[in-house]
């Protein structure tokens, strides 16, 4: 008897909170990747606002990039949040926006 096994990329997951650097307790990038990978999603996007510290500031986002720096065990993405005032900020820090960078 013939068996057979497929293997494909799955969908990312677009909506995750990995709460680190600020609350690793509830879950980091170490915990939270794994969990995705275990269950077959092989990409997820962190989301901006629920988080410590939120993703609002490109400087907030390398403090983000570097919490997860060698701890991922999917491909990761990160949401950047647009609230009153952040705006001109970002487009004026960088106007590529927040760029795809290898962690």
């Amino acid at each position: 008897m013939l068996t057979y096994s497929l293997i494909y990329e799955l969908l990312p997951s677009a909506h995750v909170h990995l709460n680190e650097p600020g609350r690793t307790d509830w879950e980091g990038f170490w915990t939270g990747t794994r969990a995705a990978a275990s269950g077959g999603v092989t990409t997820v996007i962190d989301m901006p606002l629920n988080s410590i510290p939120p993703t609002t500031t490109v400087d907030n986002l390398a403090i983000k990039r570097k919490a997860a720096h060698r701890q991922c065990h999917v491909d990761v993405g990160f949401w950047g949040g647009v609230i009153p005032g952040n705006q001109v900020t970002l487009i004026i820090e960088r106007p590529d926006g927040f760029a795809n960078d290898s962690l």
